[in-house]
């Protein structure tokens, strides 16, 4: 591996990851809900590439996913993220924690909702 060549490039998607958090933040304040889970599978996506993808990191973004996808009101979407938002939680959350409890409380309701 040419280390002159490939930390500049990875150096530059780790500043676009970056941008990325501030950019679905924004996209999805402004009703771009769709863009916004978009620009979520790209960070998942540059997450797994440059090996940052750690279950907190995937949550994290899956969760936004969720949000945008509830916001949209697209249940099925947000079932779906919220799903592998858990899958990803269970490896680093306690079960029984907090965050492992409101995600499982918020599936819930979606069932209770959309079956």
């Amino acid at each position: 591996c040419d280390s002159g060549v490939r930390v500049p490039f990875s150096d530059a998607r780790r500043v676009h990851l970056k941008h990325l958090d501030g950019v679905i933040y924004d996209k999805a304040s402004r009703g771009k809900h769709k863009a916004a889970i978009l620009d979520v599978e790209e960070r998942l996506r540059l997450l797994m590439d440059e090996m940052l993808d750690s279950p907190a990191a995937v949550a994290r973004s899956c969760n936004d996913a969720a949000q945008a996808a509830a916001h949209a009101g697209d249940a099925e979407a947000q079932r779906t993220w919220l799903e592998r938002c858990r899958e990803a939680s269970k490896l680093c959350e306690l079960p029984g924690s907090a965050e492992l409890d409101d995600l499982e409380g918020r599936l819930a309701r979606l069932k209770v909702r959309g079956g």
